[in-house]
């Protein structure tokens, strides 16, 4: 392979076969569908005597009961505020604030979970002093997000790994101007597990002995870069850090299965991160190979 003057050979002489490790059989949702509210005003309540709760698919018996939107064409609030005038400030007002500041700015450093994509459970921010101290239940937050003047906010109903068993749950982003880092809002959590069959990571050498017990550890609110098999693998910079690297092949969907959750970027790259421990299992390994890396000068 000759890449901008750069001969990479790569071997396979070391070969460590993980295959063995099979992970628990863990019952999960399907991932092909994404209960996605992109707009407030797609909410709709669901009357359980007439059909099934969409999360009822996912062996949630509770259902949607907890947060109800009013059906129809979202109402905006009136538009009150014109040049020269001020008026005082209301609750709705309050609310963005206290929401965009938490969802654009400070999530990540209060601890809580933020996804690459910007989502935060609505559980976890209802922690918030905010909104904990003038009591905000699910329902009045779903209220006030939904006559939101501005429509800065967005709810999802996506499943999460709680104590071993998937469920959906409610997640809440703001839809632009994130400052956190690794968080942008225009990046897609993958969900259809079946597009994505495997992945592939690279860690070094001196790693390997800790990941090969461990797994690979993924930092709360931190990002791991995998690829696609096949599609050039080495990092994308002129020359390589290392002259060998061992190439982890993880099976996506078994990795999803222990918790791990993948996602894609505006510029097509994949990228991963731990499950409620904190790592991608060793259980979702394929295999591993050593690569060694051969730099040429081609002039």
């Amino acid at each position: 392979m000759q890449t901008s003057g750069i001969t990479s050979n790569v071997s396979s002489s070391r070969l460590f076969l993980c295959a063995s490790l099979q992970p628990t059989s863990t019952k999960h949702p399907s991932y092909s569908r994404l209960l996605s509210v992109k707009a407030p005003n797609d909410i709709r309540p669901v009357d359980p005597s007439t059909e099934k709760s969409p999360a009822a698919e996912h062996n949630n018996p509770s259902g949607r009961s907890d947060i109800t939107v009013p059906p129809g064409k979202r109402k905006r609030a009136p538009f009150e505020a014109r040049r020269g005038k001020k008026f005082p400030p209301t609750r709705s007002t309050y609310f963005g604030m206290s929401a965009g500041w938490l969802l654009r700015h400070t999530a990540k450093g209060l601890g809580f979970e933020v996804t690459p994509d910007g989502f935060v459970r609505v559980s976890d921010v209802l922690s918030f002093d905010y909104f904990n101290h003038f009591g905000y239940t699910p329902q009045k937050f779903a209220d006030e997000m939904y006559n939101d003047p501005k429509n800065r906010f967005e709810m999802v109903f996506m499943p999460d790994l709680i104590d071993g068993v998937f469920r959906e749950v409610w997640w809440v982003r703001a839809r632009s101007g994130h400052s956190m880092p690794d968080v942008d809002a225009n990046t897609k959590r993958i969900l259809n597990m079946g597009r994505l069959k495997a992945v592939v990571y690279l860690a070094t050498v001196d790693e390997w002995d800790s990941i090969r017990k461990y797994g690979i550890l993924v930092e709360k609110n931190r990002v791991v870069p995998v690829y696609k098999p096949g599609e050039g693998i080495l990092p994308r910079r002129s020359v390589p850090s290392q002259k060998e690297y061992v190439c982890i092949t993880i099976d996506a969907e078994k990795a999803a299965q222990l918790g791990v959750r993948f996602f894609r970027d505006n510029s097509n790259n994949v990228m991963a991160i731990g499950n409620s421990d904190e790592v991608i299992p060793v259980a979702a390994f394929r295999s591993a190979i050593q690569l060694e890396v051969t730099i040429e000068d081609l002039k």
